[in-house]
C-alpha cells in the first residue's frame, strides 16, 4: 500500500479541507470528481477552478446510466425528496474504489463529517456506505477520523492518524475556522447543489419516469425551461431566456419540433415525445404564444419544424392560452 489517495471531490469546503488535512497528515492526493447529471454544469467549473487553487490533479467522471438505475430503485430508500443519499454515496464509492488501481492509488478520502447531515452522514448510514460499496478499511475521513476506528492506511503508518481531526456535528465553525487558518476564503454555502433534494425538481423527473423517459438526454433538459405535459405522447419545454432558448436548442433531438412566435420576440419552445400529435402541436403553439411578447386576445402565427429538416417550416394560427389553463399543462 503506498500514500497515494483519491479524494472524492464537490468543490465544497469540506472536501477542500479534507484535501489539506490528508496532505498534511502524509497522502498524496488526487481530486477525484463525478460529474452528476443531476448536478449544475457550472458545478464542474467550480471543481476545476478549485483543484487549480489547491494545486492537486483533477479526474473527471462521468456518471451513467448503471447511476441512474440507482437513482430509480435505491435499496435505502429517499430523503424528503427523490434523494437517495446513501445508496448515491455507496455508488460513488464503489466507483472510486474501481479507478484505484488505474491511478496507482492505495485508498480513498472524503469530506464527510460525523453527524452534519441527518441521512447520511449519521454513524449508522455511514458505516451503511462503506460496506455496500466495500470499502470499510480504505475510506479516510480527514475531517472526523478522529471518532471513527482506524483505517488500514491510519494502522500502516502511511497516513498519520495525529493529524487528522476529530470534527462532529452540524456546527460548521469548526470548518469555518480551519479555513480561515489555511486562507480559504471562497467556498460555497453546504446548501449542496444536488437537483434531487428539491421537491419541485422530482415531479419532473417523476414525470420522465412515468412515461418511459428516464434517460441522459432527457435529464439533461430537465432543469431548462418551463415543463408541460401535453399528452402522454408529448411534453413541451419553453425557454425563459436566450441562454435556454440556446440550451434547448443544442439539445435538441432529429424527432423534435421546434417553435416560435413569428414577428413577435419570444421563447423558442421544443415539443419532444414519442406520439406528437396536431392537437398537441396546437396546444404547444398556444402555450408558447402565452410567454411571447404578442397582444394576449389576438391570433398569431406560430412556426414549427423538426429538429431535423429546419428548412421545412410550417406554420399555425393560435390565440394564446390563458394563464390559468396554462398552468393545467404545468409538470409541478
Amino acid at each position: 500500500m503506498n500514500n497515494k489517495a483519491l479524494a472524492l471531490f464537490s468543490g465544497g469546503l469540506d472536501s477542500i479541507l479534507a484535501i489539506k488535512v490528508a496532505e498534511k497528515a502524509g497522502a498524496e492526493v488526487t481530486a477525484l470528481h463525478f460529474i452528476n447529471p443531476f448536478v449544475s454544469e457550472e458545478a464542474v467549473t467550480h471543481v476545476q477552478k478549485k483543484a487549480l487553487e489547491l494545486g492537486v490533479p483533477l479526474i473527471l467522471e462521468p456518471l451513467g446510466q448503471d447511476y441512474l438505475e440507482v437513482i430509480l430503485k435505491p435499496k435505502y430508500g429517499y430523503g424528503k425528496a427523490m434523494n437517495p443519499c446513501v445508496d448515491c454515496k455507496a455508488f460513488m464509492f464503489k466507483k472510486a474504489k474501481e479507478l484505484l488501481p488505474k491511478y496507482n492509488a492505495s485508498f480513498l478520502i472524503n469530506g464527510e463529517v460525523l453527524g452534519q447531515r441527518p441521512k447520511s452522514q449519521m454513524r449508522h448510514s455511514m458505516q451503511q456506505t462503506v460496506k455496500e460499496a466495500g470499502v470499510e478499511d480504505i475510506l479516510v475521513r480527514p475531517l472526523t477520523a478522529k471518532n471513527l476506528p482506524p483505517t488500514l492506511p491510519e494502522r500502516l503508518g502511511i497516513i498519520d492518524r495525529e493529524k487528522l481531526l476529530g470534527f462532529s456535528g452540524r456546527n460548521r465553525k469548526p470548518q469555518m475556522a480551519l479555513a480561515r487558518e489555511l486562507g480559504i476564503e471562497d467556498y460555497p454555502t453546504p446548501a449542496g447543489g444536488c437537483l434531487l433534494t428539491q421537491v419541485e425538481y422530482g415531479k419532473k423527473l417523476l414525470d420522465l419516469i412515468k412515461y418511459d423517459l428516464y434517460n441522459l438526454d432527457e435529464i439533461k433538459r430537465l432543469n431548462i425551461g418551463r415543463q408541460f405535459r401535453l399528452s402522454p405522447g408529448a411534453k413541451l419545454i419553453v425557454g425563459r431566456n436566450h441562454e435556454e432558448n440556446e440550451a434547448l436548442k443544442a439539445l435538441a433531438k432529429d424527432s423534435d419540433i421546434l417553435m416560435r412566435v413569428l414577428d413577435y420576440k419570444g421563447p423558442l419552445a421544443v415539443i419532444t415525445g414519442k406520439d406528437i400529435s396536431y392537437v398537441a402541436i396546437k396546444t404547444a403553439a398556444q402555450i408558447t404564444a402565452r410567454y411571447a411578447d404578442c397582444p394576449k386576445d389576438n391570433k398569431v402565427s406560430v412556426v414549427f419544424y423538426r429538429a431535423s429538416t429546419p428548412e421545412n417550416k410550417e406554420a399555425i394560427e393560435v390565440l394564446p392560452m390563458a394563464s390559468v389553463i396554462v398552468s393545467k399543462f404545468r409538470i409541478e
